[in-house]
Order: structure tokens, then C-alpha cells, then sequence
């Protein structure tokens, strides 16, 4: 049997048989994977999804949703610059920017979700080396971590390095945190060597993460 027929002179079919539904995931369940293991795709899933959910069809739809909502939690828009969702050159946002996101983002009723999306520092995802289990920090901050390796100067270079989030500090307070470091020059041009000096800066900015976990107030 044919899966679709035509009538005669037609454009359209009568009729059609349904092979197969495939439905998304939750939008929770995205994030979650995309934060916890650095999953760029899922990150650049995610504005096409809003497009769809607003009627919209575009990507380019979903970056506009994107930078609306990042204006009405009171993100001032000249502090940042989107391109898309996961971080690429032309992808800019000041610390400043991306403390006041943190701090809407802590207010809403669903943040539990979003908070339980990240990686624990010391324990599990992508920070899980970044500092030892033994560590009195460990299993108190939950962030993540932005790489992006580019040319500075016409030399490679790890362009930006970026860990931020939340800390539960030793003082019994949750702080926000952005820590930020461009355009640290590659000793070679190989590319092994800009990923062991990204590792690297992933692991003093985690040491700094902690020494804030300890004195916040320092």
C-alpha cells in the first residue's frame, strides 16, 4: 500500500499515514543536559523552540525573543551582544550583565530548575576536576564555564574564559559570581596547547571560585 495518494489533477493527497510522532523534551530537561555537560546544540536548540512556542519560525525569531526577555529582567542591552545561544565569536556580555541576569533568574518561582540544571563544583558535569572532593568549596558552587579559543593579535588565543553563577559561601550566604579573562595568548600555535592553557584557566578560575566560597567578603 502506498503511504500517500494522490488524486487525479491534484496537488494535495487524500489522504496520509502516520508513520511516527516524535515529541520534544521539556525545555527543563534541554537546559539541564546543555548546562551540566557544555552541550552547545541543546544550547542553540533553545531559540528556534521559543520562536515555535510564540507562532514564530526562525532562528533569528527566537535570538529577538531572547534579548527581550533578557531587557525586561533589567539586563542593560548596551552590556551585551547575541548572536546566537551558545557563545560563539560576536557573543559578548559584560560580568555586570550576566550578574543581573543571575540575580532575575534567582527571584523566579522556577529557579530551583534552572539551579539544579548546573554542575556542582568538585562533584559531578563538567566541573567535576575543576577543584579535588576534598575540598571544603566542593559541592557549594554551581556554574559554568565559557571557552572560546580564537586569533588575538594574529597569534592564538584562549580569547575568553569565563566561570560563573552561584556560591554558597562558608558565611551561610548564596553570592552571585562572573569571573572573566580574555585574550590569553596561546604559547604556540597549536591547538593541544590552547586547549591545555583552557583546562588550565579552568582550574584557577575554579580556585579563585573557591577562595570566594571561603571569604566572600575578602
Amino acid at each position: 500500500m502506498p503511504l500517500v495518494r494522490f488524486c487525479p489533477y491534484s496537488a494535495r493527497p487524500r489522504w496520509r499515514t502516520k508513520l511516527r510522532r516524535q515529541v520534544s523534551l521539556a525545555h527543563s530537561r534541554i537546559v539541564a543536559f546543555s548546562t551540566m555537560w557544555l552541550y552547545n546544540l541543546g544550547a542553540n536548540l533553545l531559540p528556534p523552540l521559543m520562536a515555535v512556542q510564540r507562532g514564530q519560525r526562525t532562528y533569528a525569531d527566537g535570538m529577538k525573543i531572547e534579548r527581550e526577555f533578557l531587557a525586561r529582567a533589567g539586563v542593560d542591552p548596551k552590556s551585551f551582544t547575541l548572536v546566537d545561544a551558545q557563545g560563539l565569536p560576536g557573543d559578548k556580555a559584560t560580568p555586570t550583565a550576566q550578574i543581573s541576569l543571575l540575580r532575575y533568574l534567582a527571584r523566579q518561582d522556577d529557579f530551583d530548575v534552572f539551579y539544579d540544571s548546573m554542575p556542582s563544583m568538585g562533584i559531578d558535569g563538567s566541573l567535576a576536576d575543576v577543584i579535588e572532593r576534598t575540598n571544603p568549596a566542593a559541592g557549594h558552587i554551581r556554574a559554568k564555564t565559557g571557552t572560546l579559543v580564537s586569533a588575538y593579535k594574529g597569534k592564538l588565543a584562549l580569547g575568553t574564559k569565563a566561570l560563573a553563577r552561584y556560591i554558597d559561601a562558608k558565611d551561610g550566604h548564596r553570592y552571585v559570581f562572573a569571573i572573566c579573562a580574555n585574550n590569553i595568548p596561546v604559547s604556540s600555535n597549536s591547538v593541544s596547547d590552547a586547549i591545555d592553557l583552557a583546562l588550565r584557566a579552568n582550574k584557577q578560575l575554579g580556585a579563585m571560585a573557591a577562595e570566594i566560597h571561603k571569604s566572600p567578603k575578602a
